[in-house]
């Protein structure tokens, strides 16, 4: 599974890994989907689909949901013998 086009522009999909990470640490800062999408300046709407993995965020989208819980997104190359 893509994680992000390579234009930058949207995610093709949210990884489970990343989708739990930020399930777990919004519930760990107790705060409701309401107040991280105003804090974050995001749609409710929006982080809802999100969260049940049937959202396509941009990376804008994306980065300012993560930045607000304190986390981030990390993306490097994959070890050459793994290709």
């Amino acid at each position: 599974m893509r994680v992000f086009d390579f234009d930058g522009t949207s995610i093709a999909g949210n990884s489970p890994v990343l989708l739990v990470s930020h399930l777990l640490r919004r519930k760990m800062l107790k705060i409701t989907q309401r107040t991280l999408a105003e804090l974050a300046g995001v749609g409710i709407n929006t982080l809802t689909k999100i969260e049940r993995n049937e959202g396509n965020p941009s990376l804008d989208v994306l980065e300012r949901i993560l930045d607000t819980l304190g986390l981030e997104l990390r993306v490097g190359i994959k070890n050459s013998d793994k290709l």
